[in-house]
C-alpha cells in the first residue's frame, strides 16, 4: 500500500506541476518519462494488490501466505521487482528507442510533458492500462467471491448491518483498483464528458485510500 501511495504521490505531483513546463526540452523529457514510469507503476502496484488481497482472503492463499520470515522477505523482493524494477527495465528500454529513433515515442515536446505520439501513447499505455484494469477486475470480482464463500463456511447470520459493512469493505478495496481510469478510456472513444467523473475520482483516489486504510481504526 506504501508503494502504491508513492507511485500515485509523484504520478499526481509530476502531472499537476510538470506536464505543461515545455520551456526546457530536455526536462520535458525527463518529466515525461518519469511521469510515465510513475503511472505504469501505480496500475503495476494495483495489480500486485488486487492479486494479494484475493490471497488474502481465499483459504488456499491464507494457508500460502503464512510462512517465515525468510520466505516473506522473498515474497517483499518478488513485489519491488515486479512493482518497480520491471516497470524502470520497460521504460530505459522505451527511451532507448525513442532517442535511438527506432520508435518515435516522442517524449515531451511542445504540446506536453508526455507521449506525444499517439500511436505511442496507445501500445504503450493505454493498453497496458487496459490490461491492469482487466486483471484487478478479475480479482476484484475473485476477492467479493471469497469474502462471501468464507462468510457461508463460518455459517454466521447474515444481517443487515454485516451487509453494509460488506459493502464498505468492497467499496475500501475498490479504491485500490483504479477503476476510475474506466472513464478516462472510455472517454477518448465514446464522450469528452466522462473525463469529469475521471479527473474528479482520480484526483481523489489519495484521499480514498487514506480514509479507508490510513485514518481508521481497523
Amino acid at each position: 500500500l506504501l508503494n502504491l501511495s508513492i507511485s500515485i504521490l509523484l504520478a499526481q505531483f509530476l502531472f499537476l506541476v510538470g506536464s505543461g513546463q515545455t520551456g526546457s526540452k530536455a526536462g520535458c523529457v525527463f518529466i515525461a518519462i518519469v511521469l510515465h514510469f510513475a503511472f505504469l507503476a501505480s496500475f503495476s502496484w494495483m495489480s500486485i494488490i488486487a492479486f494479494d488481497t484475493w490471497r488474502a482472503f481465499s483459504f488456499s492463499g491464507q494457508s500460502a501466505m503464512r510462512s517465515d520470515k525468510a520466505k516473506q522477505r522473498q515474497r517483499i523482493m518478488k513485489r519491488l521487482a515486479i512493482g518497480y524494477l520491471s516497470v524502470f527495465v520497460l521504460v530505459i528500454i522505451l527511451t532507448a528507442l525513442d532517442q535511438s529513433g527506432a520508435f518515435a515515442i516522442r517524449y515531451g515536446g511542445s504540446k506536453g510533458c508526455w507521449i506525444n505520439n499517439g500511436d505511442a501513447n496507445l501500445y504503450i499505455f493505454v493498453i497496458p492500462v487496459s490490461l491492469a484494469l482487466v486483471w484487478n477486475a478479475v480479482f476484484f470480482v475473485l476477492t467479493v467471491k471469497a469474502i462471501r464463500v468464507a462468510k457461508q463456511q463460518s455459517r454466521a447470520a447474515v444481517n443487515e448491518g454485516d451487509q453494509k459493512r460488506d459493502i464498505v469493505v468492497y467499496a475500501k478495496i475498490a479504491s485500490l483498483m483504479g477503476f476510475a481510469w474506466v472513464f478516462g478510456i472510455l472517454a477518448a472513444f465514446i464522450s469528452e464528458y466522462l473525463m469529469f467523473p475521471f479527473v474528479i475520482f482520480t484526483t481523489a483516489q489519495g484521499v480514498f485510500i487514506a480514509v479507508s486504510f490510513v485514518f481508521t481504526r481497523r
